[in-house]
C-alpha cells in the first residue's frame, strides 16, 4: 500500500498543528510497513494507492476528483470545526443560498467527492454532517497523537518553572486574552510564549506585542522546530496554557500532558471529548475566569506520572496503525 499526502498549503507561508500531525504520519507509517510520500508537484506521472488530502481547502475537491479519475482512491482529512455557536446559523445560511457563501459550496464538493473522510474527533465528524449533509458511513475517527518522546523525555530546563503558551499567534488561539488574564492574576512565575504570528489583522498583531512588551515579565521565545527542544519546555513548565476560541483537540495540550504537565483549555466539544476531567476548562471569554484558573492552579501538587497517563492512547505510534487500517479497508472495498 502506497499513500500519498497532499498539504492545504506550502509550509513557508502557513505552518502549525496539521502539519505537524503530516510530518508524524510520515514518521511513524513506514515504520509499520506502510509506503508513503509528499505529492510531487513536479512529476507528470503519479503511482500511489490513495491520495490523501490533509486540511481542507477550496481546492479539495478538485484535487481528490482528479485522483478518482485517475483510479486513486481519495481520502480527505479536514481538520474542520467551527465555533458551535455559529453552527445552526451557517446551516440556515447553506441551506437558503444553495451553500453558495463563505465557500461553502466548495467545501461541500470536496466532502461529497470523498470516499473516505477522517474526522479528529466525533464532534467535528458529527458537525461535518449537519452542515453539509454528507453520508454518516462515509467517516472514520483518527484522533491526534502526541509524540513518543514527550514521555520519554525526562530532561528538564536550566531554569525556574515558568508558565507556557506553545501555540500559533492568532485569534483563535485567543492570545490577547490570555495575556490580559495573565497580567490580572499577578502571579509572579515567567510566561513563556513559543510560536510565530499566524493573524493577518496587523492592528491585533500590534495589540498582542504591546502586551508582551509592556511586561518584563513576559518572554517571546517565535517558533522552535526541535521537538526534543519543546519536550524539555514542557517538561520544566508549572503550566501549559491553550485557552483557545476552539480546538480539535489542540496537539500542545496533548503534548504538555504527556510530559506530565498540568493544562489549561478553552471549553469546547471535541477538546471535552479528548481530556475528559484531565485538564482544566475556562470559558475563552472570560478574562477573570482564566486569570483565576492561572491562580488555582499553581497552588496545586503537579503529578506528572496521573498527567502522562491520561495522554498515553493518543501516541502516534497508536494513531499510525489505527491509520493504516483504515486506508486497507478502503483498498479492500
Amino acid at each position: 500500500m502506497k499513500i500519498t499526502f497532499v498539504s492545504r498549503y506550502p509550509w513557508g507561508l502557513f505552518f502549525g498543528g496539521v502539519e505537524v500531525k503530516l510530518n508524524k504520519y510520515l514518521e511513524y507509517l513506514p515504520k509499520i510497513g506502510v509506503e508513503c510520500e509528499l505529492i510531487d508537484h513536479y512529476s507528470k506521472d503519479i503511482n500511489t494507492d490513495i491520495i490523501h488530502c490533509i486540511g481542507l481547502n477550496s481546492e479539495s475537491h478538485n484535487i481528490l476528483s482528479s485522483a478518482r479519475r485517475k483510479g486513486i482512491r481519495a481520502v480527505l482529512q479536514p481538520i474542520y470545526y467551527l465555533n458551535p455557536n455559529t453552527v445552526w446559523r451557517n446551516i440556515l445560511i447553506n441551506k437558503l443560498s444553495g451553500y453558495r457563501f463563505g465557500g461553502h459550496g466548495l467545501y461541500k464538493l470536496g466532502f461529497d467527492r470523498s470516499e473516505l473522510i477522517l474526522p479528529n474527533s466525533e464532534a467535528e465528524k458529527k458537525q461535518i454532517i449537519k452542515l453539509f449533509g454528507t453520508p454518516a458511513n462515509k467517516f472514520k475517527v483518527i484522533p491526534n497523537g502526541v509524540d513518543d518522546l514527550f514521555f520519554e523525555n525526562n530532561e528538564v530546563l536550566d531554569c525556574e518553572d515558568y508558565i507556557l503558551h506553545v501555540a500559533m499567534i492568532e485569534q483563535r488561539k485567543n492570545t490577547l486574552n490570555m495575556l490580559r488574564a495573565y497580567n490580572l492574576s499577578g502571579v509572579k512565575k515567567k510566561l513563556l510564549i513559543i510560536g510565530g504570528y499566524r493573524s493577518t489583522n496587523l492592528k491585533w498583531n500590534e495589540e498582542v506585542k504591546k502586551l508582551i512588551d509592556q511586561n518584563p515579565n513576559i518572554e517571546h521565545i517565535g517558533f522552535v522546530s526541535d521537538q526534543m527542544e519543546i519536550a524539555k519546555y514542557f517538561r520544566s513548565a508549572a503550566l501549559h496554557l491553550l485557552p483557545s476560541i476552539l480546538e480539535t483537540p489542540g496537539q500542545t495540550t496533548l503534548q504538555a500532558l504527556a510530559s506530565g504537565t498540568p493544562c489549561i483549555v478553552g471549553d469546547c466539544p471535541p477538546v471535552r471529548e479528548y481530556f475528559s476531567n484531565s485538564v482544566t476548562y475556562v470559558d475563552y471569554r472570560s478574562v477573570e475566569q482564566l486569570a483565576a484558573a492561572i491562580e488555582s492552579e499553581l497552588k496545586k501538587e503537579k503529578n506528572v506520572e496521573k498527567n502522562r497517563h491520561n495522554a498515553q492512547k493518543f501516541r502516534w505510534s497508536e494513531i499510525a496503525t489505527t491509520l493504516k487500517n483504515y486506508h486497507e479497508e478502503l483498498l479492500s472495498s
